[in-house]
């Protein structure tokens, strides 16, 4: 009996620290919801502490010390597309077939300028590659590349049972090397234009990809066609574009802060993870040691309390943690537009407040 009291004891106190755990748990997942801000598609952020009544007396010091810990962070996981992009260079290179294309610069634009190759009823019925470099891409250096969509702007001046145009090979260039898998697909060409579309937004193309490779003047796409009988091909452009995903962005209120002595003014701000780096526009931001917790803080007050990170932030998520003391004032929160300097988030001048 002594036993299984015993026993029953422990049992007692494991389901009683179960139930603490999960109620304190969903007291953490509460304050962040309330205390977390999420603003999309962001490109000139500023950050500043803003008012609010709030507090939470049920939440243990380990918690609010974890929750305050990470003082602001901007996780950059949505995806980003940038293109079309047209190419400033189009040629007819060898390769693969045994007839050149002609005009092959006029595949730089959509508009109905076309390079051509006309191929006999023959067995050299194979074309070289039309190939397009030089997309004029802007990739951020630690963006991570998760798919590449061509576009191809394309004709044949037949398509009967005996003449007909096909795909032979479409194809990336890296570095001036055509490379990847032939994304050439088994329909015939029609004769009138289409937008035909290879590869997608979590397509590689079988080998990997950095920025600086996206980047390179020499980076581009490459299509090489055949036919059964007489048929010319006429392709109006080639386009492509790129899918990425940024890294996240964490700034720390305890690293990379510019000085850290107590109740200095803060002069810049370093990302954790990427080495971004936060400015004060206006001198009013301090550093604060044992504000929270024991932990460090950064303090805003007067006008122009905020921090600029840049403005290549587009396609964002912002989450911004602060302590919040009163209900008055929400007016600081969100700015757009030039000339505004009291804002603590600013948005593209395209979003109001």
């Amino acid at each position: 009996m002594r036993f299984f009291l015993k026993y029953f004891k422990q049992l007692f106190s494991f389901f009683k620290l179960v139930i603490f755990i999960i109620f304190h748990f969903s007291i953490f997942i509460k304050a962040i919801l309330i205390n977390c801000l999420f603003v999309n598609n962001f490109s000139n952020v500023k950050f500043f502490s803003y008012k609010h009544n709030f507090s939470l007396p049920l939440l243990t010091k380990s918690i609010i010390s974890a929750l305050f810990f990470l003082f602001i962070s901007a996780t950059g996981f949505a995806q980003i597309t940038d293109g079309p992009n047209f190419p400033d260079v189009g040629a007819s290179v060898s390769g693969v077939g045994y007839i050149s294309w002609s005009n092959p610069s006029y595949i730089g634009a959509d508009d109905y300028s076309r390079a051509t190759v006309s191929l006999p009823s023959n067995n050299r019925t194979q074309s070289n590659y039309l190939r397009g470099t030089d997309y004029d891409f802007n990739i951020p250096v630690n963006a991570t590349i998760l798919g590449i969509q061509v576009t191809v702007g394309r004709k044949a001046n037949v398509n009967s049972n005996n003449n007909k145009i096909y795909d032979l090979e479409v194809k990336l260039v890296k570095n001036n090397v055509i490379t990847g898998l032939n994304h050439a697909v088994t329909t015939a060409w029609i004769t009138t234009e289409l937008s035909s579309t290879y590869g997608g937004a979590s397509d590689l193309w079988g080998t990997t990809w950095t920025p600086s490779d996206i980047n390179n003047i020499y980076f581009g796409a490459a299509v090489a066609v055949y036919a059964t009988g007489n048929a010319t091909a006429q392709v109006d452009y080639i386009s492509i574009s790129v899918t990425y995903v940024m890294p996240p962005v964490w700034f720390k209120a305890d690293a990379g802060v510019t000085p850290s002595t107590n109740n200095a003014t803060v002069t810049s701000w370093v990302d954790r993870n990427y080495s971004y780096t936060a400015t004060s526009s206006g001198g009013n931001v301090t550093y604060q040691t044992n504000a929270i917790n024991f932990n460090p803080a950064l303090s805003f007050s007067n006008v122009d309390r905020s921090f600029v990170i840049g403005t290549n932030f587009s396609a964002r998520t912002l989450i911004l943690v602060n302590k919040i003391t009163s209900t008055t004032d929400l007016s600081g929160l969100f700015g757009s537009g030039a000339g505004i300097t009291d804002k603590g988030i600013r948005l593209s001048n395209d979003i109001s407040d």
